[in-house]
């Protein structure tokens, strides 16, 4: 098991599929960092107020709200007006992504990993 010291950055993952968050957590874990997981939008928003992490994983498609629109509502909170976001998306059309740039995402990936764009 590896101990990871408090000082180390805090990242928020949140996606409604346990298999995607394993996977991010477990790369971020490798590499140091704490890790925080929520299942949809409105557990995301109640973590980043409890503990405001240094970056947040978000997934666009989620029941309740969507990923874009918890970005939204994250800017919208003065602590986490700079935090960077990445948004995680299983679609790669422009629309989605350009409505994940207006909500505040700060990057976005697609989730078979292939393409990247940094706003």
């Amino acid at each position: 098991m590896v101990v990871v010291p408090d000082n180390n950055p805090l990242v928020l993952v949140c996606d409604d599929d346990s298999m995607q968050r394993l996977l991010i957590r477990q790369c971020l874990e490798s590499e140091g960092m704490r890790v925080l997981e929520a299942q949809d939008g409105h557990e995301a928003l109640e973590l980043a107020a409890n503990n405001n992490p240094d970056f947040v994983f978000m997934d666009v498609d989620m029941p309740g709200i969507s990923g874009i629109e918890t970005c939204r509502r994250l800017r919208a909170r003065e602590e986490s007006e700079d935090t960077p976001v990445l948004i995680v998306t299983g679609a790669d059309d422009q629309g989605t992504i350009d409505l994940g740039f207006e909500a505040g995402a700060t990057q976005y990936i697609t989730k078979d990993g292939l393409a990247t764009r940094t706003q």
